[in-house]
């Protein structure tokens, strides 16, 4: 049996377990810059499975539309590490991490919760920064292996030089996007480049989705 619950202070030894087992090292996040977010209120919901934790969410609440773009966040940085906005209407999901043996059902759970939470707290926007793993591939470590896809890194990288967005169906050719869109409902809004350069599998670059709620 699962349940969703709000983790806090008292739970950073759990956090810390599930970002080492969930993320590749260059994207874990440090027992102090957890601390640090948690210190901003912004929220990290944990998914529990018989008591023990296997995966986590979090996010900061944001100011969001999609017609605006021009003060949307550049840098991972600034998209993860910001204090919660004044009046937001959206929250800014940025560290969705689920043990290996638990991805899948337990995964799009933890996202369809978050997106009630959302609307509980009267949120119209949940937006996520989107990985592209299979731009370079990812079989270095053991919390995930990708095979490079070189058609979809000449599609990213055609789409860069033009400053555009690839349709949803280039999208689809990276299984971490085609999760996004396919069933969580994500729908693509903008591609970044050099979103978060230690991203080494994504080529740093990241494509931000969106779901409206009400």
């Amino acid at each position: 049996m699962t349940k969703v619950l709000r983790l806090n202070q008292n739970d950073l030894d759990r956090i810390v377990e599930v970002e080492k087992a969930a993320f590749i090292p260059p994207l874990q996040a440090s027992r102090e810059t957890i601390a640090d977010r948690l210190n901003l209120n912004h929220v990290y919901l944990g998914l529990e499975s018989n008591g023990k934790l296997i995966g986590t969410l979090a996010f900061r609440y944001a100011r969001f539309s999609p017609k605006d773009l021009a003060i949307f966040p550049r840098t991972f940085d600034e998209f993860s590490n910001s204090p919660n906005a004044e009046q937001p209407n959206a929250i800014f999901g940025y560290s969705l991490g689920i043990l290996p043996e638990y991805r899948g059902r337990s995964t799009l759970e933890l996202m369809d919760r978050t997106c009630d939470f959302a609307k509980l707290n009267s949120m119209e926007y949940v937006v996520a920064e989107g990985r592209c793993p299979s731009y370079n591939g990812s079989n270095e470590f053991s919390q995930e292996t990708i095979m490079q896809n070189p058609e979809f890194k000449r599609i990213i990288d055609e789409a860069i030089a033009k400053g555009s967005l690839p349709s949803k169906k280039e999208l689809l050719k990276d299984p971490n996007l085609a999760f996004y869109i396919l069933f969580a409902k994500g729908k693509p809004l903008i591609l970044i480049p050099d979103f978060n350069p230690e991203d080494t599998p994504s080529g740093g670059h990241r494509v931000i989705l969106y779901k409206q709620l009400k």
